[in-house]
């Protein structure tokens, strides 16, 4: 009976070890859940002639030719990739222009929130509020995955 008892403990042990070697196998393997949020802090910009890196396509006039399609939550025709709702919340006094992967994408009221619909996967968010000194606060550049889900970007002083 003495020498049972150490082989039933080596056995118990050497069955607990292959259960957390299969665990962490598991996890390892599985993709690691994408957020779906972030906030954000201001940074300071100084005035410049020079134009910002972050920005290739600033706020334009609409064109009296062109407009955008409509994607297919608006009514737009049903695609083969999937679409995602990127919300900014603007949780300071300032007016502040929203840049999705550098093209302007629409402009946040003091307090307020504003939503558009992306194409899933990753996108680089940028925001910008312009003074009338020529100084700027900016938040990011953030690499962000919209997923169907939507994605939430906090924007705080």
């Amino acid at each position: 009976m003495k020498l049972k008892m150490p082989k039933m403990l080596l056995g118990l042990s050497l069955l607990a070890s292959l259960a957390l070697v299969g665990t962490s196998v598991v996890y390892a393997g599985a993709k690691p859940k994408a957020k779906t949020s972030s906030q954000v802090s201001a940074k300071k910009g100084k005035a410049s002639k020079g134009g910002d890196s972050n920005i290739k396509t600033r706020r334009a006039p609409n064109s009296a030719n062109h407009t955008k399609k409509a994607p297919p939550t608006k009514g737009g025709p049903a695609t083969k990739g999937s679409w995602g709702k990127l919300t900014a919340e603007n949780h300071t006094g300032y007016i502040i222009d929203i840049y999705v992967d550098g093209d302007y994408s629409g402009t946040v009221d003091s307090y307020g929130d504003a939503e558009g619909d992306f194409s899933t996967g990753y996108h680089t968010l940028y925001a910008r509020a312009d003074f009338d000194d020529g100084t700027y606060l900016y938040w990011g550049p953030e690499s962000v995955y919209i997923g169907s889900n939507g994605f939430i970007w906090r924007l705080t002083r």
